[in-house]
């Protein structure tokens, strides 16, 4: 019987989307990727595979993410009749993706239409957890009446291409024994896939689960037409079970050596890496006998692992695999049966989506499940999913921000290539790290115009991005080993390029970032982004702790480091200037009291018709330079499946406009939480006796003296809900939401806030965007930053845990800088996990009966429990 909580089910096939729900269905394991097409094929899917890292560049295009051979390809004839759900009559259906052990169930009745006899066929999927080389099928036909001749046809079919663009050419198929094998070559890259298939069948009795065989089975070799052909025949009669089970073993010549890939050579060891950054399947990485000969023996030696232990005993592994990793990332919610199974969901497909094999590859904006993006990984990645690996499987997020350091030799590339320091990531990354982001988008189908596409030119803030999330994971879990072998390049590296990024303005005695994207990408080069310096700050000031934590604590890491990057003690001092002198809200907009400025139609439904303005002296921060100067314009969001403002007015009026496509200076305040107050020395309400009010000579301005850090910190709470408020209602009612990053942020932000209505809304939200297909898109594959933002509204919205990840101000970043002595306490302090903290402050939704959260702090398990309306939590330590 199946748990509702733990299954998504669809009983009606629904052609009209078709696309959406094979995205939902998908299945994967980090190193596969399988959309939910049906086996049997339909007019409407969209059947593809992705093998992690594997990707190609068509002439003059970027790399994108390959669809390899389909391997699912099964065509039944039942009575000579092909049966599929677009033929004969289809009585029932019903397909269930059973996320608890991550299997994908389909289950129709079907007559055909010359015989008309009913027949029960059960489909079931694994991309085995346990073995992420193998992936399985079973069919199970049961005749209601009579008796059927059954002939199902199995291969693999090379015939496929991407949406735009074809990447392979077909190097070799034949046959291994009792395996047929299909061998590929992605033209670009070269990279050699190989994969194999087994099939096995048998007919018993309905109630021995078709595993007593009553008459033999004939299963066959053919070469058609269409390739190699595994043809079972057979006849089964009502009361009886026959079961087909095909089992196909993947492998690249890229690939990192796994146990049991039976290669021809000696394996490559750890630090035995190919091109680009990946290790080889026991050979050349790239186009070559041993490479694709290792990859073959690879797969044939998957297959045939499968077949030795049969669907069932595949199934149990699998199924103790997904045991284990939902002990450690399970979140329980009672009262709410949608909720928890949305919440499950999201961490579903994070989970069969992550690389727990390697850290040569990371996780797309659209995982492993669509074509969405070319495959290729954004901010989406570090800022959106890492943190659920952070806090629940950090081995798993020390592979993903392993990738990173991996690609930093792209990285440095591509910061000197536009004159800069240190190492800048690229906007859009693929297999090797440098910018793969496309200089033009596609035509428009009305007009035939192109756009220039700015963001791999001017989106830098995905540096700022990744080093915040290299420090989020060392504070998080205290692994210095990381720190040192990896991460304190990755932040010092990345704090160059900031420091080298800014510009000196003499007439504001200060430095700038100019010609930059924000998160808000409706506002395309601009100057001073909020979101983009404070990050860029925070970075710099990362570095410079890492800095001097090594000099003092690690001298044999830091003596490395200083020769391999060549940072001097200027640069270091630069830096130092650059953090305590960088605009950063430096157009704060302390409005009086005053009439409202109208933005009719809130997008969110979540807001007052109007935005009123915050109370006197707290600040609205400038999104950019100018931003306020900008025209207010009516959201429209239109009725049905949501439409982007960009779509309703385009893009040159809503760039002169204030609409917000995602949070930017709210994302800013998110993330850098309370220390943003004392970091910006942003003007606020004074305290009686705190701050002294100051005026201007020349202009007569009245501004407020920032009071010290160590009161701030203080205060840091409640100064911090008073900014973010203010700013919350000026840009909330403002934003369209246009980005599917968008509504969990807003989720998760006003449940800090107290606003527990708005977080409910945006949460349900930010669920049905892949679940309900709100936006249109889940055709493309599964929003990760959207699953990764559902998990962050639960446990740092609904449960309000939430982790500091300040680095030190006075005592650190500056001290060497500024010739300060530092005691072995202070230099202690500037390493992650001494600065970090924990905090709880739960404001769980009103029908919530009970949520239950675990998560990992230092290296100690613990699960958070939250019972009723009391927001009383208690934390047990789980050893």
């Amino acid at each position: 019987m199946l748990d509702e909580e733990w299954c998504i089910v669809e009983d009606k096939l629904d052609i009209s989307g078709f696309g959406a729900r094979e995205t939902v269905c998908a299945l994967g394991n980090g190193y596969l990727g399988v959309r939910g097409a049906p086996e049997e094929g339909h007019p409407s899917s969209g059947p593809a595979t992705f093998i992690a890292g594997v990707f190609d560049a068509p002439p003059g295009g970027v790399p994108e993410l390959v669809v390899v051979p389909n391997w699912l390809c099964m065509r039944v004839f039942i009575d000579d009749e092909e049966c599929t759900m677009g033929s004969g009559e289809l009585l029932d259906f019903r397909r269930t993706l059973d996320m608890r052990c991550g299997v994908l169930e389909r289950v129709v009745r079907w007559r055909g239409r010359r015989h008309g006899r009913p027949v029960r066929l059960t489909w079931r999927r694994i991309v085995s957890m346990e073995d992420i080389r193998l992936a399985a099928v079973s069919l199970s036909i049961e005749p209601e009446a009579g008796e059927v001749d059954v002939v199902v046809g199995s291969r693999i079919d090379g015939r496929v291409s991407n949406a735009k663009a074809v990447h392979l050419d077909l190097v070799e198929q034949g046959w291994d024994g009792d395996a047929n094998y299909i061998v590929t070559r992605t033209r670009s890259s070269g990279i050699m896939i190989t994969q194999a298939q087994i099939v096995a069948a048998s007919v018993g009795t309905a109630s021995a689960g078709g595993r007593a065989p009553t008459r033999r089975s004939g299963v066959t070799a053919e070469d058609t037409a269409d390739g190699p052909m595994i043809t079972v025949r057979l006849r089964c009669r009502s009361g009886e079970r026959a079961t087909i089970e095909k089992y196909v073993g993947f492998a690249t010549s890229i690939d990192v050596p796994l146990p049991g890939d039976g290669r021809t050579g000696a394996a490559a060891g750890p630090d035995e890496r190919g091109a680009q950054g990946h290790a080889s399947c026991g050979g050349d990485t790239r186009a070559g006998d041993d490479g694709a000969g290792n990859a073959l023996a690879a797969a044939l030696s998957a297959a045939r692992r499968g077949a030795a232990c049969g669907f069932a005993g595949l199934l149990e592994r699998h199924r103790r695999v997904w045991h284990d990793i939902w002990d450690k990332c399970d979140i329980v919610i009672e009262g709410d049966e949608f909720a928890q199974r949305a919440v499950r969901f999201a961490i579903f497909q994070m989970v069969q989506a992550a690389p727990r094999h390697t850290d040569r590859v990371s996780i797309g904006a659209r995982g492993l499940s669509g074509e969405g993006y070319r495959g290729h990984v954004f901010w989406d990645t570090e800022t959106f999913v890492v943190p659920f690996f952070t806090f629940t499987l950090p081995d798993v997020a020390r592979n993903i921000l392993g990738y990173r350091y991996h690609t930093l030799p792209a990285a440095r590339k591509n910061a000197a290539a536009k004159g800069y320091r240190g190492a800048m990531f690229a906007w859009e990354s693929a297999d090797t790290g440098e910018e793969a982001t496309p200089p033009w988008g596609d035509p428009n189908p009305e007009t035939g115009e192109r756009r220039r596409i700015l963001c791999g030119d001017l989106e830098h803030h995905i540096t700022a991005d990744v080093a915040y999330a290299v420090w989020q994971y060392c504070a998080a879990t205290a692994d210095e080993e990381f720190f040192l072998r990896q991460g304190a390049e990755i932040l010092i590296e990345t704090g160059r390029f900031w420091a080298s990024r800014a510009s000196y303005n003499p007439a504001l005695q200060a430095y700038e970032i100019l010609h930059v994207i924000g998160p808000d990408e409706y506002h395309e080069d601009v100057n001073n982004n909020f979101y983009t310096n404070a990050m860029a700050r925070w970075n710099i000031r990362a570095a410079l702790a890492t800095n001097e934590y090594l000099r003092a604590r690690h001298p044999s890491e830091w003596a490395r480091l200083v020769s391999s990057t060549g940072i001097s003690e200027e640069e270091l001092a630069h830096m130092a200037d650059v953090a305590t002198r960088l605009v950063c809200g430096r157009t704060v907009a302390a409005f009086d009291a005053g009439p409202a400025e109208a933005v009719q139609g809130a997008s969110s439904g979540c807001a007052a018709d109007s935005c009123t303005l915050p109370p006197p002296g707290v600040p609205v921060i400038e999104q950019f330079d100018g931003f306020h100067d900008l025209a207010d314009v009516e959201i429209q969001t239109g009725e049905g499946t949501f439409r982007p403002m960009e779509a309703v007015i385009g893009p040159e009026r809503l760039a002169g406009s204030k609409v917000v496509k995602q949070p930017d200076v709210l994302m800013a305040l998110y993330l850098l939480g309370d220390g943003i107050v004392a970091d910006f020395g942003l003007a606020v309400e004074p305290l009686a006796g705190e701050c002294e009010s100051t005026r201007d000579r020349e202009t007569g301005s009245q501004g407020i003296v920032s009071p010290s850090w160590a009161r701030l910190q203080r205060w840091g709470s409640r100064f911090w809900a008073k900014v973010a408020r203010a700013n919350w209602d000026y840009y909330e009612p403002r934003t369209d939401h246009g980005s599917s990053l968008s509504c969990a942020i807003h989720s998760t932000l006003a449940s800090s806030l107290g606003l527990g209505e708005q977080s409910w809304r945006y949460f349900l939200r930010a669920v049905r965007i892949d679940l309900e297909d709100s936006m249109g898109n889940a055709v493309n594959g599964v929003h990760m930053a959207t699953q990764g933002g559902v998990w962050q509204a639960v446990v740092n919205g609904f449960a309000g845990i939430h982790a500091d990840v300040s680095v030190p101000h006075e005592r650190g970043p500056h001290a060497h800088a500024s010739g300060l002595a530092l005691s072995p306490e202070d230099v202690t302090d500037l390493a992650p996990w001494a600065c970090g903290s924990l905090r709880v402050e739960p404001r769980l939704p009103r029908h919530w009966r009970r949520l239950s959260v675990p998560f990992v702090w230092r290296g100690t398990k613990v699960r958070m429990e939250l019972r009723g309306l009391a927001n009383a939590g208690d934390a047990r330590d789980r050893g």
